[in-house]
């Protein structure tokens, strides 16, 4: 479920997405999505959360679920993904077993832990750019 994003997690993502594609894909309902998006807009986020990713692709709009095949496979289909050259971060278990499944490479991302923590000094560098 998505839940509140602090501003610094959304300058990193939008930083990588500098070198990187970069989606979302989350398990969540439309009555979650609305919730999530009025929080955004509250603190004036909606359109810098949205700009982040390549595209965001949410359960309940696709009518599949991680850690179904299918879900996965839609997200490299659509944009011409190859598995093997494709990083999928979750804090789910079942969830990265589903991405392994098809050849898609995984990282388990611990609980306390973020993305942040996950990638190279130098990306992180780009963010003070």
């Amino acid at each position: 479920m998505l839940l509140e994003i602090p501003v610094k997690k959304l300058e990193f993502i939008g930083a990588l997405k500098k070198d990187y594609k970069v989606f979302l894909l989350s398990n969540t309902n439309e009555i979650h999505i609305n919730k999530f998006e009025d929080d955004l807009k509250k603190n004036n986020m909606l359109n810098q959360f949205y700009k982040c990713f390549d595209k965001v692709y949410y359960s309940s709009r696709m009518g599949k679920r991680k850690p179904d095949e299918n879900c996965f496979k839609q997200v490299l289909e659509e944009n011409q993904l190859v598995p093997q050259q494709t990083l999928f971060i979750d804090d789910s278990v079942q969830h990265i077993k589903g991405a392994k499944r098809i050849g898609i490479e995984t990282f388990h991302l611990e609980k306390n832990k973020s993305i942040i923590d996950l990638v190279p000094d130098i990306i992180q560098s780009k963010l003070h750019q």
